[in-house]
């Protein structure tokens, strides 16, 4: 599904190492503190990881600290509907 807001070049994302199939993308406005990293707004998760994790933020499955690069989205609006 297409979002509106999206991460963009140099955002830190908080996520599970895993960039295939259903990706799932969580903003978070106020941030999610990360141990000696600072502020991260984005979580990104695959669905397998989302589903381990039990539907939350679980440190133990989605544990790595990356930056986003490129501003291409990453969710496209599907043009057949428009």
């Amino acid at each position: 599904m297409f979002a509106n807001r999206q991460p963009q070049d140099g955002d830190k994302i908080l996520n599970c190492g895993h960039f295939f199939g259903r990706v799932n993308f969580y903003y978070h406005p106020e941030g999610v503190l990360v141990f000696n990293e600072g502020v991260v707004n984005w979580i990104v998760c695959c669905e397998n990881c989302f589903n381990k994790s039990g539907n939350r933020l679980n440190p133990e499955v989605i544990n790595r600290l990356g930056i986003w690069q490129g501003n291409e989205p990453i969710i496209q609006i599907d043009q057949r509907r428009n």
